[in-house]
């Protein structure tokens, strides 16, 4: 008899198939690849709209957060100090987004074979972090062109600020993005709730401004907002880059501590959604 391979679903609420996230290893990098081309496929001006975005909305923020709100950019140039949240949080926003959308995008996909469902989130954040580190060399070339005029320092200690920074991101945009795909199977209206949402979460986020520019202008809201976890994270990666801001061990410690959180409770939802997935879709 040819041998019988027997599929089960796991049966722990936190359990993350290591070994057959490993064999279907190919199906991830080609729905990172896929994904990756879909954004330009028939644009204008096709992978450099990687680049054009972030320059744009920089431009954009700098005009109406610094110069005409009067904000603090903590004595670095505006630009800069706005284009490290710019990237950062559009690397979090997409893959927040796309994790999300999992079981609504791939429906068809799911029904037809089996494969280890946490690949695709993961290959969601992985594309995500593909565009990211093609903004960031955007990012590099005016923080060195500023370094070059004097401005700034730079210490191999700011790699792993950034590093925790983006790990941050990454704890709290899987977590997150599986907890709103494992309630968009039940409740499919949230779905559309997910941009407003986003939008409101930038604002408080600390995108445009810093944490201690929102304690000084906002009190006790502003002390608050300092243990966002996506706030710090974009606090951790100006203060790796241009040595602006603070953010003490406390709000780190808060902010890891909800972000692991999160990123169970995600687990443990997406594990049992993908059991009922096609009977309630």
């Amino acid at each position: 008899m040819p041998p019988v391979s027997e599929i089960q679903m796991p049966a722990r609420r936190w359990h993350i198939p290591w070994r057959e996230l490993w064999q279907y290893r190919d199906l991830l990098w080609m729905l990172v690849r896929r994904d990756f081309t879909v954004f330009y496929k028939q644009t204008l001006l096709g992978p450099l709209w990687y680049l054009v975005q972030p320059l744009l909305t920089m431009l954009v923020f700098t005009l109406v957060f610094h110069r005409l709100a009067g904000l603090s950019a903590g004595g670095v140039p505006p630009g800069l100090f706005n284009l490290v949240g710019i990237v950062m949080w559009g690397f979090f926003r997409e893959s927040l987004v796309g994790i999300s959308e999992t079981f609504h995008r791939h429906q068809a996909l799911f029904a037809k074979v089996y494969f280890p469902r946490l690949i695709v989130p993961l290959a969601q954040l992985i594309t995500a972090l593909i565009k990211l580190g093609l903004q960031w060399l955007i990012f590099l070339l005016l923080w060195g062109w500023w370094r070059w005029h004097g401005g700034g320092a730079f210490s191999p200690a700011a790699l792993g600020w950034f590093a925790a920074a983006l790990t941050l991101l990454m704890t709290v945009a899987l977590g997150g993005g599986l907890i709103i795909a494992s309630l968009v199977v039940k409740y499919r209206d949230l779905r559309f709730l997910v941009a407003f949402g986003m939008q409101l979460l930038m604002f408080l986020s600390a995108v445009f401004y810093s944490l201690a520019e929102a304690e000084s202008r906002l009190g006790e809201i502003g002390r608050w907002l300092a243990f966002n976890p996506v706030g710090v994270a974009m606090e951790m990666g100006r203060m790796a880059w241009l040595h602006t801001g603070a953010v003490g061990w406390e709000n780190v410690g808060v902010a890891g501590a909800a972000a692991v959180g999160l990123l169970a409770a995600g687990l443990m939802m997406f594990n049992r959604a993908e059991k009922q997935f096609l009977d309630t879709i």
